[in-house]
């Protein structure tokens, strides 16, 4: 991608969101998509929350980092409420490395663990940022 604005890559990054059959997706957005969600089954779903959250936050005109992970962190922060305790178990036990997402400050296992998948969704978010920012040129 040529020098674009951070609002048009963004919008670039979520075409993959759009559920358009038969869409051509650029090879920069699939790279993206390839190196997040390597074999991780989790990821994905973390990126349809983050990427989609990201593009409405530029549409309303939001376009400094903190305030953009701030939008995401909301949006994750309900996202990880809604999974159920096993879900949260199973995202832990698929990565021995995800344990270090995971603060022993919260009063339950259940908070620990929604508190650590939050973590490790925003530094995805953080990592789609600085793609995009590098995609921006």
């Amino acid at each position: 991608m040529p020098s674009r604005t951070l609002s048009t890559v963004i919008e670039k990054l979520a075409s993959i969101h759009d559920g358009k059959k038969g869409q051509t997706i650029p090879n920069e957005v699939m790279a993206l998509y390839r190196a997040i969600n390597a074999t991780d089954r989790f990821r994905p779903r973390m990126l349809r929350i983050i990427v989609p959250t990201l593009r409405s936050s530029v549409r309303k005109g939001i376009m400094a980092r903190e305030d953009l992970l701030d939008v995401v962190r909301d949006e994750l922060v309900q996202a990880a409420d809604r999974l159920p305790a096993q879900r949260l178990e199973d995202w832990l036990a698929a990565d021995q490395r995800r344990s270090a997402y995971i603060s022993a400050l919260p009063p339950d296992r259940v908070s620990a663990l929604r508190e650590g998948y939050v973590a490790e969704a925003l530094q995805i978010a953080a990592d789609v940022l600085d793609y995009a920012e590098a995609l921006c040129g």
